[in-house]
């Protein structure tokens, strides 16, 4: 087998989230850490991550043996975030997990994610983009804590990275180290795709009742106007 054969018409891919957590900063934390900008007004982190904390259950198939790498470090092999301009050494490089960001801030950016893959991959790195969120703007973006500190606000995306055409040697790869399996609930888990696919369905089936109703409306005009066009 060639390691730098592509499978053709072939896609796999894997999942991942990328976010950020954010809160008010305390007075009391002031007083503590006086390096923190008097016009910073949140803590936040930003990470690029796994949906489920859970890990992945190695498959140990024939040819699998040595090769077996739980996590994101299997297909990601860094993490470059840019912050904005403002930030002393805005280009954070991160080269293995976490990939985190943890700063401080008063207001709202776009932050650019690229993501590097390994040489087995044989791909450009990929780009993503996350507006850094401080603020809630519903109540469930909002969690309360338990240690009496403000709310932290959650703000995440799932995203699904697709390799097409992938090089064989990182095909097995990943093959023989599948992703960890979602959580039962809880965001991005099984409970949610069953929400979400419930919502679809039900938007599907609105769609084609009402595309139904407006087929049937056309036809019943279209044969008043021949109607008329006989009188």
């Amino acid at each position: 087998m060639s390691a730098n054969k592509r499978i053709r018409s072939l896609q796999i891919s894997r999942p991942v989230v990328i976010g950020n957590t954010a809160r008010a900063i305390t007075p009391e934390e002031r007083e503590k850490d006086a390096t923190i900008p008097p016009t910073h007004t949140h803590r936040w982190t930003i990470s690029v991550r796994s949906p489920s904390p859970q890990r992945a259950e190695s498959s140990y198939d024939e040819g699998c043996e040595g090769i077996h790498d739980e996590g994101l470090s299997t297909w990601l092999r860094r993490v470059q975030i840019r912050l904005h301009d403002t930030y002393k050494d805005n280009n954070r490089t991160l080269d293995k997990p976490p990939f985190v960001v943890s700063e401080t801030g008063w207001g709202e950016f776009e932050v650019v994610i690229r993501l590097h893959f390994p040489s087995e991959a044989g791909e450009r790195p990929m780009v993503l983009h996350h507006m850094l969120k401080l603020h809630p703007w519903n109540v469930t973006s909002s969690i309360p804590r338990d240690d009496g500190l403000p709310p932290t606000v959650h703000s995440w995306q799932y995203d699904e990275i697709v390799f097409s055409d992938p090089h064989e040697s990182f095909f097995h790869l990943l093959t023989c180290n599948p992703p960890p399996p979602l959580p039962d609930s809880g965001p991005f888990s099984k409970q949610d795709i069953h929400s979400e696919t419930t919502k679809l369905n039900k938007a599907r089936r609105i769609t084609v009742a009402e595309t139904t109703k407006l087929r049937d409306e056309l036809i019943r005009m279209e044969a008043e106007l021949k109607a008329v066009r006989r009188a």
